[in-house]
């Protein structure tokens, strides 16, 4: 049986958490309760439980408080963090915090035997591993090479391993999240292993082991072999390199990189081999959620697939720039999509959204990132087709009308184009936007172009005619009327009047 500690300030939920299920049918059994954070946090270090139900919030010590202080001392007990509260905030604390599960309350019975469930395999298996006694000298040569990258190989028999004493190690591996067909591969890569090149399979992975070799020769490697057993798994072969080392007693560090690298496999999806070059610190500057959500809200008005795919890659770049774990990135976008969701139906009281849970479900199955984005994109276009015009008020009718002028002011626009859009008669559009922007509709177009081209013509090496042609004017002596007529100069003559400056600065 497992030691479980339940903490939680409310008496009637202590007491209901104790009779939910048969703790004992699920091979635990309730060592105490904690009455509070402090309470619980004691009771952690007197009885050192398997398991700790505690509740998010409590007076004095909060559960997130408690949980960082244990961890910090060095308790290894598994915590699945309850909460009257949805907010999304605390659920990512409890992630950062590497917690087992995070349950409401009223704690659902079926959903907890299955934590438990899943929870009791785990802390089986440790307890076997931790207590199996087994003589090295038995071993044979690859199980001792494993014991090596399990880390249970003292400094004397790692010495043993090793003929020669090489300058320096490069450690590497191919993993699968399935069982690969162990034996037909060790009959492809045999031939492959020399002196230099070890060899040593370790439940999903195989791991190299390379003396004095170049780091692109180890990744040469990881390439060819993931290239030659690709056809025997069917999932992504991820190959992972660690930084060298000098000596096999520090092959730890080597371990830790490659766990490291394990963690941002969802994130860098896309990339066959990941080096620990990219566990480099970079400073990452958080987007603004809002104005994201904002401008994918407007390019699903506008059907605008491109921009809402430039939206994505924005968010896709900021996660691997900030290096964020598989747990954090999908518990991010699944409250980020629902909140665009949310804001669009108070627009659209008729949309659509569809089942939080399926979603929720598809994103869990992704993966990688650009699988994500995949399900995220396609969700939020099943939103778009279902927007045929625009729903309008008052208050925000020109607003989006202006903005989608300056967004798309290089197609053929014109009143009768923005009328049939956005549900009006395109007389009275006209009216309506003369008196709102003081000019008629064609001279504000005009204005928002010469602007771009302006641009264009400075940040650009474009030539004039493909100026003209990139804002809007298939006719170029048109643009160049209209250009001159606004800025008072040919385009030509404001590319140099405006490069002249530039290079004087």
């Amino acid at each position: 049986m497992f030691k479980v500690l339940l903490i939680d300030d409310e008496p009637l939920i202590r007491e209901g958490l104790r009779q939910v299920i048969d703790w004992e049918a699920c091979g635990f059994t309730i060592c105490d309760v904690g009455t509070d954070g402090r309470d619980g946090l004691n009771k952690i270090r007197s009885h050192q439980p398997a398991v700790v139900l505690i509740d998010i919030r409590m007076p004095g010590m909060s559960g997130i408080e408690v949980i960082q202080q244990a961890k910090e001392e060095g308790y290894t007990c598994k915590f699945i963090v309850l909460s009257g509260y949805s907010s999304f905030s605390y659920a990512k604390q409890s992630i950062k915090l590497g917690i087992e599960s995070y349950l409401l309350k009223p704690v659902d019975e079926d959903e907890l035997i299955s934590i438990l469930a899943e929870i009791k395999t785990t802390l089986t298996h440790d307890k076997k591993i931790h207590t199996q006694l087994t003589q090295y000298q038995q071993l044979s040569e690859e199980q001792r090479w494993k014991s090596v990258i399990e880390g249970r190989a003292d400094d004397r028999q790692i010495a043993n391993l090793i003929e020669t004493n090489p300058s320096h190690f490069h450690l590497a591996v191919l993993h699968a999240d399935e069982d690969m067909k162990k034996q037909k591969i060790k009959e492809i890569l045999k031939p492959y292993e020399t002196k230099n090149l070890k060899l040593i399979w370790k439940d999903h992975s195989i791991y190299l082991l390379c003396t004095n070799c170049e780091e692109q020769e180890v990744i040469t490697y990881l390439t060819l072999f993931s290239e030659k057993i690709q056809k025997f798994v069917n999932d992504q072969i991820k190959g992972y390199l660690a930084d060298t080392f000098q000596s096999l007693t520090e092959i730890d560090f080597a371990l830790r990189q490659i766990d490291q690298l394990d963690k941002l496999a969802y994130c860098f999806g896309s990339e066959s081999n990941l080096t620990y070059s990219i566990l480099d610190n970079e400073k990452v500057e958080e987007p603004n959620h809002n104005q994201i959500a904002s401008i994918i809200i407007r390019s699903l008005e506008f059907k605008d697939k491109n921009k809402l795919e430039e939206q994505s890659k924005m968010l896709i770049h900021y996660y691997q720039k900030g290096k964020f774990e598989k747990g954090r990135i999908q518990a991010e976008m699944i409250e980020f999509v629902s909140e665009i969701s949310k804001e669009l139906s108070k627009t659209y009281q008729d949309l659509q959204i569809g089942e939080k849970e399926t979603f929720v479900k598809q994103v869990y199955q992704t993966k990688n990132i650009q699988e994500l984005f995949v399900v995220i994109e396609s969700r939020l276009w099943l939103l778009a087709k279902q927007i045929n015009g625009f729903s309008l008020t008052a208050e925000d009718n020109m607003k989006k009308i202006l903005h989608y002028t300056q967004q798309y002011y290089y197609q053929d626009l014109n009143l009768k184009v923005l009328a049939k859009l956005f549900n009006y008669n395109s007389s009275y559009l006209g009216k309506k936007f003369k008196i709102h922007t003081g000019e008629h509709f064609h001279t504000y177009l005009d204005k928002v172009r010469i602007a771009k081209a302006k641009q264009l013509l400075v940040k650009q090496d474009y030539k004039v005619y493909k100026v003209s042609d990139l804002v809007g004017y298939s006719n170029m002596d048109y643009f160049y009327k209209k250009f001159k007529k606004h800025v008072g100069m040919s385009p030509k003559e404001y590319q140099k009047e405006s490069r002249k400056e530039h290079s004087i600065l």
